[in-house]
């Protein structure tokens, strides 16, 4: 095929089905047929080497502009196959063309238009000028002033969905601080504003967010701003820095106690000390808690329990911190230093308890 081809799809419901004894070598034509009783007529014809017979008659249904469907079906395909390498004509007086033909001229920039002549009337040389009166190209201009404002919307919108958006414009404008401006989101656009989510200790998050005021990527753990680390205008930055951090907690806390047998994690993050970590334990947490129990002068109980503040294991007894030994990393260290101890005390020496009920017996009750 030569370079300057032009493609004639005619459809015959409209202008007729002449085909003329001669086709130029620049045309090849696509004859659409649904009639059966005009199929044979026109057969003979349609085996010339330029003309494309689709025989919509054999296989025909009931739908409604079968014939135009499919005409537009292959003219798409042929744009999209060959571009502007070709020209494309449709012979047919219906105006239901004239919109598909803007779409397909404006998306690939193609030399496509509409004609109102048959086949034989297009490629007559003596009828050649009268075939170029009655082509309708300024109608789909017409109604291009009626749909352009509704297509050029629809990419606009597109590309907005596409680009990353990293703030909320909107939200923006009306705020002038970023504490103001993240209170003001709602869920999902909280939950959209966070950027690169790392999971830490299995139930907490660390993620950045875009401070749109000071142009800087700020850390935030568990909805709260990460003091450690220090904003900056590169994001990638600030995540490294987060990883970096999470490594450290994970390395520190790995050294003596284990997560969920020695403490709880959750109620460790939510204190800020060990004193108010224990307070707020429950009773079954407590006893957990307690390790190495030693019964002490047969009412008392001594035990070594985990400090993850301080990253050490701190002896009790009934209760209380034990003053005569030194808190250490080493559980066994801290549990062998309680069994001195207890070596080392009067054993004959009464416990308060045992003080108590010998009083209580002592007493000359009435029953």
């Amino acid at each position: 095929m030569s370079k300057g081809k032009t493609f004639v799809f005619v459809d015959t419901e409209n202008v007729g089905h002449s085909i003329p004894l001669k086709i130029p070598k620049t045309i090849k034509a696509f004859f659409y047929i649904k009639d059966k009783n005009i199929l044979p007529k026109v057969y003979p014809n349609c085996m010339h080497k330029r003309i494309k017979l689709i025989d919509l008659a054999s296989r025909a249904t009931k739908t409604k502009n079968e014939m135009d469907l499919a005409l537009v079906t292959q003219l798409s395909i042929a744009i999209a196959k060959h571009g502007k390498k070709r020209k494309y004509v449709i012979l047919s007086n219906d105006k239901g063309y004239d919109y598909p033909i803007y779409l397909l001229r404006r998306s690939y920039g193609v030399e496509l238009s509409r004609m109102c002549c048959s086949l034989e009337e297009f490629i007559s040389p003596l009828d050649s000028d009268a075939g170029v009166d009655p082509k309708p190209e300024d109608k789909p201009e017409e109604k291009k002033e009626d749909t352009e404002p509704k297509v050029k919307k629809e990419p606009q919108k597109k590309i907005v969905q596409v680009q990353p958006v990293n703030y909320i414009p909107a939200l923006f404008e009306r705020y002038d601080n970023f504490e103001s401006y993240r209170k003001a989101q709602k869920i999902s656009q909280k939950r959209r504003m966070r950027k690169n989510r790392q999971m830490y200790e299995g139930s907490s998050s660390v993620w950045i967010e875009f401070d749109p005021y000071a142009g800087q990527w700020v850390p935030f753990k568990s909805g709260d701003v990460m003091k450690e680390i220090e904003a900056d205008a590169d994001p990638e930055t600030v995540t490294a820095r987060q990883r970096k951090w999470i490594e450290q907690q994970k390395s520190e806390l790995s050294l003596s106690g284990k997560e969920n047998e020695d403490y709880m994690p959750v109620l460790f993050r939510s204190c800020e000390n060990f004193e108010q970590y224990r307070q707020k334990q429950k009773k079954a947490q407590k006893k957990r808690m307690r390790k190495n129990r030693q019964m002490y002068q047969g009412g008392g109980n001594i035990w070594v329990e985990f400090d993850p503040y301080a990253n050490q294991w701190v002896p009790f007894l009934c209760g209380k911190i034990m003053e005569d030994i030194e808190p250490d990393r080493d559980q066994k260290a801290v549990c062998q230093a309680q069994t001195n101890w207890l070596a080392s005390q009067d054993m004959d020496k009464r416990s308060p308890a045992q003080e108590d009920w010998a009083r209580y017996c002592a007493e000359d009750l009435p029953f």
